[in-house]
Formats: structure tokens, C-alpha cells, sequence
């Protein structure tokens, strides 16, 4: 063990990086109520008194700013001894405003503010959660915005399926979580969801609406390996029981080139070497992304599970989701298209799953790839993938997904929806009722080669008997452009 923190211990180096948060010191609040913190017992049980404090000369005030009496406590926090003005873990069925002003919650009974996100998100990894119902952190008018980088939410005290903690926005209300305008470390996310479970984002003020946008600031530069929102096992506890509803998510993007890995991405949390090493461990469950406008990103969804046979993630559903924005390249504002990643080609999709299953990608809106030069070759709107590992995905349903406007000037190849099975069968994967046009590419190889462009392109590493795939009932109107000679499309 590296470190023991939060209720868990952190086995790596890199893990408690990740927890801990690069440009973030991490606060503990004392757990003890009613005690005397006067006496530290030693090694062979004798206790030894610390001493009599006396005024407080140096320090006036805690951390919170509320006045040290005199006989102050020797921690960050001006403990009173008195269980009715300790802090304790947020309730269920309360809501916690996010409106600039640290009120924080005390008592068994509190309610209570917070200045900013990354106050909440502090508040709730120490202290965790109690009751029954939805414990609802709430952004209302005079949120300030972030000053620092918001810390990574992790598998906190009293997590429950029970009691979802809930990040929303108020009834009418519009507002925008960003990175600060700050220098921007490697893999940086606007938010991290790291071994978390019951975890919760709707970004609608009311019912219909998308009101809350997270977004990469300027300041993230052109480095190509941020995320908008990760959601990421530790090397020891799976990230579960995830749901991302009614937002907009956005990533950096310039007029002509877009800087940001994914809107949503689960993989390795820290990769090293490329940006989307497969996770550390297996089965992060239950995951709903639905009704996003994602946007400004090279891959929209990117999920990437364990490179270990038998230990998929189960039950991941992605559906209503428009991914690809309106503001094309080359005009006064930052393209808001997708793809565009010029570094590896097979790393940019739409949606892209590996090691699912049980999953379902339904009704969504895939559209606009910058198409620039080669920015977008090999793009595809949707994409299986199995990268030569163990886990493959498997009953996966792809159907009524809207997929057009992909365009590469110069590349050989895009795909609507590409499927790459590796070599073990019995797959059941279900491409129904989708619709798919305006698919663009030069072409470049021979019929069958996938140096083309292709509404719907299924490969494998070897023959493979009992496949199990089905594709039934789908629309499909390429661009009628004339490909390079012995080219062909599918």
C-alpha cells in the first residue's frame, strides 16, 4: 500500500496521483466527535498529553475562517467537541446549492452550501453520504466558476444505490463547469469520476432541456490527450451505477483543428505511452449516456474495458445522443464537428466499444466530421473494436442511429459503422434500423479492402465460424462520388 485514504488503500504511485489530483492538495476532516484531541497515546499505551495551547497567537482563524476560541484545536478545523456543529456526511432527499458561499453542511441534520464544484466534490469524498434518496448537489445562480481543477470523485463513504449522489442545475438556470485558465497537466478532465459508484449528472434545469455544459477552457492548449468527462477504474475498485443525462459537452477546439481526445471517455486512467490504453480492471456496470449534445472532440464516447477474458463491462446503454456539432472548420468560430485525429487514425468514432457486454447504442445522432485533408481518415461513426486483446464485445444491439456527413477530403476510408470481431465467435451483435448517407472518401484498395469508404464494414483476424452477427433492416445512401480506380464501397 502506497497510502491509505478516503477508507481505501491506493496500491500505486499513479493511483494516488490520480486521487490526490495534480494541482490539488487534498483535505481530510477529522472523523472524531466529542473526543479530546488534548492526549496522543504512544507505542506502549501510556498516554501523552500534548500540553495546554493556550491563546491563539499566529492563527486566528480555521480553514473555514470561523474564529479559533481559546484553546484552539490543532488541525486545520476549530473543533468544538460538540457532535451538533461537527460536519457529517450529506443526507438523502436534501439538496445542496452550489451558489458561491461555503456554508457547510454541520450536524446530523445540516443543510448547507457550497462555494464551488470542487467544494462538493471535496466535501463528499471525506465526509461520503447517509439516508435514503437522492443526495442533489445543485449549480444555481452565483456559481462562480472553477479557480482550480475540480478533484477527482472517488468510491466515497456510504455509497448505495440507495442514495445517488446527484450533480444538477436549478429550475431556469444555465451554467458552464470549465477547467480554469490555468496550465493544463497531461489527461486532465473537466470532470473525474475515479472508482466511483452511484454517481449521477442531469443537466436539466427541467424536464426537456440541456442547461448545464461542461467544457474544456482555452487554456488546455492543443494537447491532443484531455478529456471532457472520464469516468475510470483505479487499479483496485471498478467505477459502476454511472448515468450523464441532458448535457452538453464540449471540447477545445480551434477554427481549423480539434484538440481534444473525447467528450466521454473509461479506459486506463493514467495511459502510458497512447491515449487509450484499455482499463485496469474489469466489469465497470450500468452505465446510461443519454440525450448529450457532444461536440469539438475526436471521439465522441470512447470506452475501452480490461484486456482480460471473461471480465467485461457489462450493461452500458448509449442512446439519444447527438455527437457532432454545427459550426464547421475554416470560419470565425471554433468548429464544434468531430473526428480529426491525424496522430492514430483507428482511434476516432462516434461511439466506440471494447470489451462490452450487453450494450446498446440507440438512437443517436452521429454527424460532421472535419473534413480537412486526412484529419478525418478511418473515422467511423460507430466502432466495435477488438484490438488483437481478450474481451471481446459481445450482445451488443447497435440500431436506429442517425450516421451521415462523413467526409474525409484526401483519405482513403470512413465508415458509418465498423465492426472489428478478432477471431472468437458467437458475438450476437444486432445492427437494426439505422440509417445511414453522405459517407465520403477517395478510396484507395481494391474491392473488399478497407481502404474504402463503407456504410456498414464487418472484419476479422481470421475465419470465423458462428459469427452471430445480424444486420437486418438498415437505410444506406453513400455520396454517389466516383472512388479511385478498383476501388469499391459497401
Amino acid at each position: 500500500t502506497v497510502v491509505f485514504c478516503l477508507t481505501r488503500n491506493r496500491f500505486t504511485v499513479a493511483e494516488w496521483i490520480q486521487l490526490s489530483g495534480s494541482t490539488n492538495d487534498v483535505m481530510t476532516i477529522p472523523p472524531f466527535v466529542n473526543g479530546d484531541d488534548s492526549t496522543l497515546t504512544i507505542s506502549n499505551g501510556m498516554g501523552s498529553t500534548l500540553g495546554n495551547t493556550g491563546l491563539n497567537v499566529f492563527v486566528l482563524t480555521d480553514i473555514n475562517g470561523l474564529p479559533r476560541t481559546t484553546t484552539p484545536s490543532r488541525g486545520a478545523y476549530q473543533f468544538t467537541g460538540n457532535s451538533a456543529l461537527a460536519f457529517h456526511p450529506l443526507v438523502g432527499s436534501r439538496t445542496y446549492a452550489i451558489n458561491g458561499v461555503n456554508s457547510w453542511p454541520v450536524g446530523p441534520g445540516g443543510n448547507g452550501s457550497f462555494g464551488t464544484v470542487a467544494d462538493a466534490i471535496h466535501y463528499l469524498n471525506n465526509t461520503g453520504v447517509t439516508g435514503t434518496g437522492n443526495v442533489t448537489l445543485q449549480i444555481e445562480p452565483g456559481y462562480p466558476k472553477e479557480s482550480g481543477f475540480i478533484p477527482a470523485v472517488t468510491n466515497f463513504t456510504g455509497s448505495n444505490a440507495s442514495r445517488p449522489v446527484v450533480l444538477t442545475i436549478a429550475p431556469t438556470h444555465n451554467d458552464t463547469i470549465s477547467t480554469p485558465a490555468l496550465s493544463h497537466p497531461n489527461y486532465t478532465s473537466t470532470l473525474r469520476l475515479l472508482g466511483t459508484r452511484h454517481f449521477q449528472i442531469n443537466g436539466a434545469g427541467l424536464p426537456g432541456q440541456r442547461n448545464l455544459t461542461f467544457a474544456l477552457s482555452a487554456s488546455a492548449g492543443t494537447n491532443i490527450f484531455f478529456r471532457v468527462i472520464a469516468a475510470t477504474s483505479t487499479d483496485t475498485a471498478t467505477t459502476s451505477d454511472i448515468q450523464i443525462r441532458n448535457c452538453i459537452i464540449r471540447g477545445n477546439s480551434t477554427t481549423t483543428a480539434i484538440n481534444t481526445f473525447a467528450g466521454f471517455y473509461h479506459g486506463a486512467y493514467l495511459p502510458v505511452g497512447i491515449s487509450n490504453a484499455s482499463s485496469p480492471i474489469g466489469n465497470n456496470n450500468n452505465f446510461i449516456i443519454e440525450n448529450n449534445v457532444i461536440e469539438a472532440v475526436r471521439n465522441g464516447v470512447f470506452v475501452r474495458g480490461a484486456n482480460i477474458a471473461g471480465a467485461q463491462n457489462a450493461v452500458w446503454d448509449i442512446r439519444r445522443n447527438i455527437i457532432g456539432g454545427d459550426i464547421a472548420p475554416g470560419g470565425t468560430l471554433p468548429t464544434t464537428y468531430i473526428g480529426g485525429n491525424t496522430t492514430t487514425q483507428t482511434e476516432h468514432a462516434g461511439v466506440m466499444l471494447k470489451s462490452v457486454v450487453i450494450g446498446t447504442i440507440d438512437s443517436n445522432v452521429i454527424r460532421n466530421t472535419t473534413p480537412t485533408s486526412t484529419q478525418s481518415n478511418q473515422f467511423a461513426g460507430i466502432r466495435l473494436e477488438a484490438f488483437s486483446e481478450n474481451g471481446p464485445d459481445s450482445a451488443i444491439t447497435i440500431r436506429n442511429n442517425f450516421i451521415y456527413n462523413l467526409t474525409t477530403t484526401s483519405g482513403q476510408s470512413i465508415y458509418g459503422i465498423r465492426i472489428n470481431l478478432g477471431n472468437q465467435n458467437f458475438r450476437f451483435i444486432n445492427i437494426l434500423n439505422n440509417s445511414i448517407a453522405k459517407i465520403r472518401s477517395i478510396g484507395g484498395g481494391t474491392a473488399g479492402s478497407s481502404a474504402n469508404p463503407a456504410a456498414i464494414f464487418v472484419e476479422a483476424t481470421a475465419t470465423v465460424n458462428n459469427l452471430a452477427c445480424f444486420i437486418y433492416n438498415n437505410t444506406i445512401n453513400l455520396s454517389g462520388n466516383t472512388l479511385s480506380s478498383n476501388s469499391s464501397s459497401s
